[in-house]
């Protein structure tokens, strides 16, 4: 129960180790030395065990247990307000708010004259059960009436909750102008309310502005720096900002001062978390989960269960409405008029709920008077609990004399439904005010269970869980027999296991590469391998199938923000290679980030510029292409909207191939246009230059065989949709878009002149002959194309059992000048059971050289 609430309950807001604490201390106390006093604290402190073991029971998700324990506890309850408030409340945290309701409403009506403890029970039965309408109207009616001190600070605790929740609701809604306006009299009657400044330091939050949010927090603290809640709240703030020193800071100071809190304890490892110390983090929920479960514990065997002044210039500006003044973004934090004042408004502040003016209003209950209370037949109050020794209830479970058993405890309301063994009462006469309000359907945002040390834990370990995972990838490039053409097949094997704050792969990746074997004739032999001159000489002599294999060799570590990999070629293939990388990236602001990557990569366009080639007819091999260089990306991100700038430049080099460089442009923006828990839609616009120094994209002696234009310029629409439902998790993402590019001439052999001499001469021999020929001058023509660009891709994983994935993913790519095909089936098996939500977007296994 929120701490709005608990203060009705008794002269001020008791946790439930104290209950349980103080129940153990008077069952100290021997029975003959017990006063009737004595026996009616022991009563109540019972039930308050009992409410909070039953909230906590409910919690674990053991209801029908809950239901029991209130069910036993209701007789004890008597005529008195505080036990019916601490009951009704716990019965809205089993999940029946219309039992709750209905227990506080039974007693108004059957009482002449409720005391206004009464009525600020059922007012707080209200705020639990969302019934903000109906609360609004109470509020007002309980506002004028005269009330003891204890009374009114219950009173102002209701309101104010009341209002924060109406506030928040707006925010969440992202009507923060409509929020601040429902806030801002209330800022001005309490401007060092911890709460309700926190209110105004989450819009700021919500609205991108930390650095307010931040400063509203500090002066708080400058107040009051042993406030474990505003340490929390700050330390939260400042995670959302990625000002991880600062939430390290404060959540430091609040494990100081309460070592053992578990609200504390989460949220520290909330920072960790977010700082990427996943391994720390993990233990501060360990350490969560611990503590609450020893209070949990207690209370079970308890139970028998086994700001600042406004801105000069700025007063009553509203920050969050457009058309504001500017300069109340650039200052302090602006707040309403009078914020800093001390004398309240006449009357307090019940604003309309959220929202109201959009739905028919039922008519709040008449002002309280003895005839409204009750219809024409009121029933007789209950009889009151007679004291009892050690417990309320005997321990054979029969009530002793006078009580009431829990058949005969309160009527249900009509959409109850009882546990075994309860008959519902009679309903309520319907001429009774406080039966006939209906029950409205509460905020779902509000009534989201709030995320617990355990959720964190069991999230955290399912992103480190051990798997292992098997499958193939085929892929698939059009092109000419023995040159362009491939075919790429892969069955990966990953193992992944936690390694300190991050996930630690090893890889084992048999690899079969194909492109056939080049035709006979003269115009295919004489761009391959020795080109015109051995085309010649050996007209009918193949060059061989060019094809290879092996087995790729890889380990991998990442964490938040670094990642590591080394790797080898397939071993088997005719060139052996180290491939890897590094990248890490850096939080600049709040919005900004900046990665930085170096890496060593192979170049995959063919399986001359991945694996290499052999010419049979003279035993030439050139060839295995890596791409060695640095690149940077810039990216802005608010959370909706994003853009990014990229910069690269690396050097290719290759076994007796010409050494070449490529440098690479590019930026775009894009949009978040759906996102929800379980699905997100995002589409954009990219545009991206590069270009090669040389064009080595051919396949004679000293060319590497990959796409290499001089100018290359493409602009396209991405577009990226992403869900998951049950067990299964999809994603579809594609691009369309326009492409141009440009590539320059080329001689046959980049790399030796005299044999370009040479194939040049056998070129125009050859032409002579009659043999026909792309070229008579052994240069290779220069070109220019403009096109329509397009990919697109979808992959998917189901989860079979516990332990067991299956998935699959497929790819169409015309990028550049080829069109290409790609898709892959995959098993991830887990070492342990995994009980979560499925990954969105999906990862697939995919090959460890496409990048």
């Amino acid at each position: 129960m929120s701490c709005r609430c608990c203060a009705t309950l008794s002269a001020r807001p008791i946790s439930a180790p104290y209950w349980s604490g103080a129940l153990a201390t008077l069952e100290r106390i021997p029975e003959q030395n017990r006063t009737r006093d004595i026996a009616a604290l022991q009563k109540r402190v019972w039930v308050h065990v009992q409410a909070e073991a039953a909230s906590a029971l409910a919690r674990e998700g053991r209801v029908q247990q809950a239901q029991s324990v209130l069910m036993q506890a209701e007789p004890f309850i008597g005529q008195e307000p505080e036990l019916l408030g601490a009951v009704a409340l716990a019965w809205a945290d089993v999940g029946d708010p219309n039992r709750a309701l209905a227990m506080v409403r039974d007693m108004l009506a059957r009482t002449p004259r409720p005391e206004v403890g009464l009525r600020l029970q059922y007012a707080a039965a209200l705020l639990k059960t969302q019934q903000d309408v109906e609360l609004a109207g109470v509020l007002r009616q309980l506002q004028d009436t005269p009330m003891s001190a204890q009374d009114r600070r219950s009173f102002e605790d209701i309101r104010v909750g009341y209002i924060l929740r109406q506030v928040d609701g707006l925010r969440q809604a992202g009507d923060l102008a409509g929020a601040y306006d429902m806030l801002a009299p209330l800022l001005a009657e309490r401007p060092q309310d911890p709460e309700v400044v926190g209110a105004l330091a989450r819009m700021y939050a919500d609205h991108g502005d930390h650095a307010q949010a931040m400063g509203l927090y500090q002066r708080l603290l400058e107040r009051d720096p042993r406030n474990v809640g505003l340490l929390l709240a700050a330390a939260n703030t400042a995670t959302g900002a990625k000002d991880h020193a600062y939430a390290e800071s404060a959540v430091q100071i609040a494990l100081q001062i309460a070592p053992q809190d578990p609200d504390v304890l989460t949220t520290a490892g909330r920072v960790y978390r977010a700082k990427g110390q996943a391994s720390k983090a993990g233990q501060y929920f360990a350490a969560a989960i611990e503590a609450e479960n020893r209070q949990r514990a207690q209370l079970m065997v308890a139970a028998g269960q086994g700001g600042g002044p406004a801105v000069p210039g700025a007063a009553g500006a509203n920050p969050f409405r457009r058309g504001a003044a500017q300069s109340v973004w650039g200052g302090r934090p602006v707040l309403p008029v009078g914020y800093a004042a001390a004398a309240p408004a006449p009357q307090p502040f019940i604003p309309q709920p959220a929202g109201v003016a959009r739905f028919a209003v039922p008519p709040a209950p008449p002002a309280p008077n003895p005839a409204t209370y009750y219809g024409d037949t009121p029933a007789a109050a209950p009889t009151p609990p007679a004291s009892a020794g050690r417990a309320p209830a005997r321990s054979n479970g029969t009530p002793a004399a006078g009580q009431r058993t829990p058949q005969e405890a309160g009527p249900p309301s009509t959409h109850y439904l009882p546990v075994p063994g309860a008959a519902p009462a009679a309903p309520l006469p319907s001429s009774s005010p406080w039966a006939a309000a209906p029950l409205a359907p509460p905020n779902p945002a509000a009534a989201a269970r709030p995320r617990t040390a355990l959720d964190e834990l069991a999230e955290l370990q399912e992103g480190r869980a051990t798997t292992l995972s098997v499958g193939v990838v085929g892929r698939a490039r059009q092109g000419e027999a023995g040159l362009s053409r491939l075919t790429d097949m892969q069955a990966p094997v990953e193992l992944k296991f936690p390694a300190g704050d991050g996930m630690m792969a090893v890889r084992v990746t048999p690899t079969g590469v194909g492109a056939g074997t080049p035709d006979t004739s003269y115009g295919t032999l004489s761009r391959f391998g020795a080109g015109p001159a051995t085309a010649l000489d050996m007209p009918t002599r193949s060059p061989g199938s060019q094809s290879d294999g092996g087995v790729g060799l890889g380990i991998a570590y990442e964490t938040e923000r670094l990642a590591v990999d080394v790797g080898t070629l397939p071993l088997g293939f005719r060139q052996v290679d180290v491939m890897g990388g590094l990248r890490y990236r850096a939080d600049l602001s709040e919005q900004v980030s900046l990665t930085g990557e170096l890496s060593r990569r192979p170049v995959t366009d063919s399986l001359l510029s991945f694996a290499g080639a052999r010419d049979a007819r003279t035993g030439e091999k050139w060839g295995a292409v890596s791409s060695n260089g640095a690149r940077l990306d810039l990216t802005w991100d608010d959370g909706d909207f994003g853009a990014y700038v990229i910069g690269a430049a690396h050097a290719l080099q290759g076994r007796n191939v010409q050494s070449n460089t490529r440098v690479e442009l590019g930026g775009g923006m894009y949009w978040r246009v759906h996102q929800t828990p379980d699905s997100a839609f995002t589409a954009g616009l990219n545009v991206t230059g590069l270009g090669y120094r040389k064009n080595l994209r051919y396949f004679t002696y000293g060319h590497g065989g990959y796409f290499s234009p001089q100018q290359f310029l493409a602009m396209s629409v991405p577009f990226d949709w992403a869900q998951r439902s049950g067990r299964l998790s999809y994603q579809v993402r594609g691009a369309l878009g326009v492409q141009y590019f440009k590539e320059d001439a080329a001689p046959y052999f980049p790399t030796n002149r005299a044999r370009q001499a040479a194939a040049a001469q056998a070129a125009s021999d050859a032409a002579a002959f009659g043999e026909v020929g792309t070229s008579s001058t052994a240069i290779y023509p220069g070109q220019s194309k403009t096109g329509l660009g397009y990919s697109l891709g979808l992959a998917m994983e189901y989860q079979l059992h516990p332990q067991l994935f299956v998935g699959s993913h497929l790819a169409l790519d015309n990028a550049r000048n080829y069109r290409q095909f790609t898709g892959g089936l995959y098993m991830r098996y887990a070492l342990q059971p995994y009980g979560g939500r499925q990954a969105l977007p999906v990862a697939p296994l995919k090959s460890p050289y496409a990048f």
